[in-house]
């Protein structure tokens, strides 16, 4: 009897212990599958930033070799990406040390200022501003401030934000 008691007892024990591997594996699962989710979202937004920088070094290279005017082919690539990209909130700065132009559109509400000067940016419509820059330009989104250093001649940056799952992403370039 107490050999077949242990086999028993054995066999009740193996149930649990894959019981307890098959629980540990699920949960795993989701865990994984949830990290997961959230590196995608991320990384999306990096993907876009990495595309605006090459893109737009083309459109730069475009009105410098004929002699276009840099600030019109900067706004036009600015507002096709703007156009074709849904879901954030994209600022864009170009032109030179006399004039700079702030171009913006927002997918979702933000709280914007340009060198300090409160600018209601509607959602869903394209905000276009002409200004006298100072040494250096800071955008200011939802009290977070992104310095752009300016360059003699052309300049061209931009920030842009997404909203995922309750959290937002914000790149500069």
């Amino acid at each position: 009897m107490n050999k077949r008691g242990n086999k028993r007892g054995n066999k009740k024990g193996q149930f649990y212990l894959i019981a307890a591997i098959i629980i540990i594996t699920i949960a795993a699962g989701f865990i994984t599958i949830s990290n997961y989710a959230s590196s995608q979202q991320t990384q999306d937004i990096y993907y876009l930033k990495d595309e605006i920088k090459i893109e737009s070094s083309r459109a730069m290279d475009y009105a410098i070799l004929n002699n276009k005017d840099f600030s019109e082919t900067m706004a036009n690539f600015s507002q096709q990406y703007i156009n074709n990209t849904f879901g954030n909130n994209f600022y864009f700065i170009f032109g030179d040390e006399v004039s700079m132009t702030f171009l913006a559109e927002q997918s979702f509400d933000a709280d914007i200022t340009l060198d300090t000067v409160e600018k209601t940016v509607g959602t869903g419509e394209i905000y276009k501003e002409t200004f006298v820059p100072g040494e250096n330009v800071t955008l200011g989104i939802n009290g977070n401030d992104y310095v752009f250093k300016l360059n003699i001649g052309n300049n061209y940056g931009f920030v842009i934000s997404s909203e995922k799952g309750g959290q937002t992403y914000t790149v500069k370039g």
